[in-house]
């Protein structure tokens, strides 16, 4: 059990380490955009963000492991994989049969015997078609689809409840996606000094800014951008006490998917049981029969 927590704690911290990175990156990448970074700069933003994410898989890993061996030792292991072991039958119970007692002979009542004429088999005909087998029903299999992900984040959350339950997560590449996003906007300058100042300000108020040129060749600073916008308001309102002032600005943003689901399931009774119990752990799944 401590092995346990001691992976989920470690899971955490990796979340937050590529968080960091990302972010890191992010500005770095912005930054050299505008010229205000080197190329060295970016490339090691980059390699800390590989080392970040390969740690986050390496937690993952390590949690998963530590699932498995606290199922092993309390004898649950093959529960959470839907293996179940019929012992209500033994091997060989049902091929034994009473055996006559030795000694006594055995009396055959002739009076209900039946002498039957062998028939004569009729001739095979010459054209006689065989006769078609029907093939064997293929048996159904089912499937729990998570959904699809924009966000790397919730995404790696969502695998460890998969693993949590003793599941094998899949993951796939899904379709591009364009969705509308808020963006707080700043403001608005014809050179780069003013408008990297006012990124750095956001910056310092632990904003997640960025800047963009627009058709006019003008650099537009924003302090985020957001899906969910109770999200960008809430962001709205605590910069606003600091002293910045933004203002919403709807815009649509091609996203790039991944698909997400987990299992294998020969019954849905099954499917539905570990469907509950992702569930329980505040994700949500739907049982579908696999193609």
């Amino acid at each position: 059990m401590r092995a346990l927590i001691s992976a989920r704690l470690q899971i955490q911290l990796a979340d937050k380490s590529s968080q960091f990175a990302e972010q890191r990156y992010e500005q770095y990448r912005q930054s050299s955009l505008l010229n205000l970074a080197s190329i060295q700069d970016l490339i090691n933003a980059d390699n800390d963000l590989n080392i970040a994410r390969n740690s986050q898989l390496e937690a993952v890993e390590t949690f998963s492991n530590a699932v498995t061996k606290l199922w092993k030792d309390t004898g649950l292991l093959l529960d959470h994989h839907g293996i179940h072991v019929d012992k209500s039958k033994p091997e060989g119970a049902t091929s034994i049969r009473e055996q006559e007692p030795s000694g006594l002979p055995t009396v055959t009542d002739r009076s209900t015997e039946v002498e039957e004429t062998p028939e004569t088999p009729a001739p095979a005909s010459v054209n006689q078609s065989p006769i078609p087998l029907a093939a064997p029903a293929a048996k159904k299999t089912y499937t729990l689809t998570i959904g699809e992900f924009t966000n790397k984040a919730a995404m790696v959350d969502a695998v460890s409840k998969i693993e949590i339950v003793g599941l094998t997560p899949q993951v796939k590449e899904g379709p591009q996606r364009t969705e509308r996003v808020i963006r707080l906007y700043m403001a608005e300058f014809s050179t780069q000094l003013p408008a990297q100042k006012a990124l750095k300000k956001v910056q310092l108020f632990k904003g997640n800014g960025f800047i963009q040129l627009n058709e006019k060749k003008h650099y537009v600073v924003y302090a985020g951008s957001f899906l969910d916008e109770n999200a960008a308001l809430k962001e709205q309102t605590r910069l606003s006490t600091q002293g910045i002032k933004v203002r919403t600005e709807k815009t649509s943003v091609s996203f790039v998917t991944s698909k997400l689901s987990a299992g294998n399931f020969l019954g849905q009774e099954t499917a539905l049981k570990y469907a509950k119990k992702l569930e329980q752990l505040g994700l949500k799944a739907v049982v579908t029969e696999t193609p």
